[in-house]
């Protein structure tokens, strides 16, 4: 028999079974009839051993759970335990089942099997002549904790990876329970939970108020609360912690609040960062309103935000006016294209920008500057802003200018020189120093006329491209006024005028 249930429903007679079984199976009180049916029928396994170890009473269930996967199907009753089972001994099963025997105390554990790869959790009852054992399969159980595990491992390790810390808030009771790197931020002992108020106390009385608005906002539109916060440290390190903290609350039928469950990051060093770059950035701003260069500051995307006092009063314009593109009025409109040009170019590279522009004063008039830009980075080389200064070059343009016209003349002056010596006809050196005079005024073009008697002005020579009739100069009087030009000695022009018809 492979599975007794009782006396009357073994095909064999009990007679015919050990008759130290069964006095054991006697001493036991094994059931029969309906209970032993209703004990047969359960899911979960059991097996009673004598004082010798003898299986006495084994389910269909404990034997499933017991049996390897290999070994064939045969009747335990009346073998000892580790005979009808061999793979069971030297387990924690048979020194669990053991140690109850000797101590006559009930035991609870759970077992790894083996052979057949499945968690079992298994209760021993020692009694006067032996041991009861109940035998339930947890390896779902297991695999569904294993698996929250694993879920938590990683939970962890990515809250770690992100300086986060879990918690969790119960309304019922206003505890708040916190995941260990939480409390580490919250400056709690590892394992202790607090209060909700408790941790509205420790926020500094300057944020609180703050806090307690976000968290309301949150309540009454039934969504997730942030805020940024310092709280006092407890831990006797003194000073404070800047905290960010978020958290998504869950409410009942009724709308009432129930309980959070959230996420803390401690944000002090982004903080410290943030000050930090503030105070260098107002260091900034003081030492380039001191400089008498126009200057300005850009985000990493090339959009101006802050000018300098030098700048506002330069062009006269208040700090509104400057906002979007209205930056653009105060250059000359045929500079704008290619600066936004080369400006972008450096934006896409990240190299300097330079490049000589007029930039029009409050008095409406224009003066060359010459703006130069250099990309602001981080330690990490991260392109944080643009600092930009536009220098007045005015005078060194002009007088550079005016160098290269001084320049231009003395050479045409010398090379009409040389024409005159070289020419020996008059009208060759007419029509050389037509072209020397008007390339000096800079004139489009030029003429040579003469007076001959009464018959009026004469053309003699032409230099450059003559506007249209004017080769029409036959027939009797004058037919144009004599050719004039007139300049001024510094950097150019300021005017000039060549033959004109008349």
């Amino acid at each position: 028999m492979i599975f007794p249930t009782g006396p009357g429903d073994s095909p064999s007679s009990q007679a015919d079974q050990p008759r130290a079984v069964q006095e054991a199976r006697e001493r036991a009180h094994l059931p029969s009839g309906p209970l032993a049916a209703a004990l047969g029928s359960i899911s979960d396994g059991l097996a009673i051993l004598d004082d010798a170890w003898r299986v006495t009473y084994l389910n269909r269930p404990a034997d499933d759970l017991l049996r390897a996967p290999a070994q064939a199907a045969a009747a335990v009753e009346g073998q000892a335990l580790w005979q009808a089972f061999p793979h069971l001994a030297g387990t924690l099963l048979e020194t669990q089942l053991r140690h109850a025997r000797e101590r006559r105390q009930a035991v609870s554990f759970e077992l790894f099997h083996a052979a057949r790869q499945r968690w079992l959790e298994v209760r021993a009852f020692p009694f006067e002549s032996g041991i009861t054992c109940m035998l339930h399969d947890i390896h779902q159980r297991k695999q569904h904790e294993r698996a929250l595990r694993e879920n938590s491992n990683r939970l962890q390790v990515a809250l770690a990876a992100g300086k986060l810390g879990d918690w969790t808030w119960t309304a019922a009771n206003d505890v708040v329970t916190c995941g260990p790197r939480a409390a580490d931020i919250f400056d709690l002992p590892p394992g202790e939970s607090t209060t909700w108020s408790a941790l509205q106390e420790r926020i500094v009385p300057g944020d609180r108020a703050d806090a307690q608005a976000a968290f309301l906002r949150a309540f009454t539109a039934r969504t997730d609360f942030s805020v940024e916060c310092r709280i006092v440290r407890s831990s006797g390190t003194g000073g404070s912690a800047w905290l960010s903290v978020a958290g998504h609350g869950f409410y009942d039928d009724a709308g009432r609040l129930v309980g959070m469950t959230g996420m803390v990051q401690d944000i002090s060093e982004r903080k410290a960062a943030e000050d930090t770059l503030r105070h260098s950035e107002e260091q900034l701003r003081a030492l380039a309103d001191s400089i008498p260069q126009l200057a300005w500051i850009a985000h990493h995307d090339g959009s101006i935000v802050w000018y300098n006092r030098r700048w506002h009063d330069y062009t006269g314009l208040p700090p509104g006016e400057l906002e979007g593109d209205g930056w653009s009025q105060v250059y000359a409109p045929d500079c704008i294209e290619p600066m936004l040009a080369h400006w972008h170019a450096s934006l896409e590279s990240g190299e300097p920008f330079e490049m000589e522009v007029p930039i029009r004063g409050a008095d409406g008039q224009y003066r060359w500057f010459l703006t130069r830009a250099n990309p602001v980075r981080d330690a990490s080389g991260q392109m944080l802003r643009w600092f930009g200064t536009s220098t007045d070059v005015d005078q060194v343009k002009r007088a550079q200018e005016a160098l290269r016209d001084e320049t231009n003349i003395l050479e045409m002056l010398n090379s009409t020189g040389n024409a005159l010596a070289r020419h020996r006809d008059l009208q060759p050196l007419l029509h050389e120093v037509t072209d020397a005079a008007t390339r000096i005024v800079a004139a489009r073009f030029g003429a040579f006329f003469y007076r001959s008697g009464d018959s009026g002005l004469q053309l003699c020579t032409l230099s450059g491209q003559p506007p249209p009739g004017y080769g029409d100069l036959s027939g009797p009087g004058p037919r144009c006024c004599p050719a004039m030009a007139c300049w001024n000695r510094r950097a150019r022009p300021a005017a000039s005028c060549a033959a004109t018809i008349c």
